[in-house]
């Protein structure tokens, strides 16, 4: 029998991930630490706009745990 309890939803794991590295690539190209967006892809503050989809990308995985905390808090023991 296979009694391993998800945690987690994977699709809100891979999200997060996803959400964090372009977070990352934001940053890196807002504070000019390296050029990782070639020059022909690069639009006018496009180093904002990563941070922001980044951010909305790690939100549903914070919002998820927030929940399962709150609900966990809720329930009669």
């Amino acid at each position: 029998m296979n009694t391993f309890k998800q945690l987690l939803p994977l699709h809100l794991i891979l999200m997060d991930v996803v959400g964090s590295f372009i977070t990352v690539v934001g940053i890196i190209e807002f504070f000019e630490i390296g050029e990782l967006i070639p020059e022909n892809l690069r639009f006018e503050n496009d180093a904002i706009i990563f941070i922001v989809l980044g951010i909305s990308f790690t939100a549903p995985l914070i919002i998820h745990i927030i929940k399962q905390v709150l609900l966990k808090r809720r329930l009669p023991k």
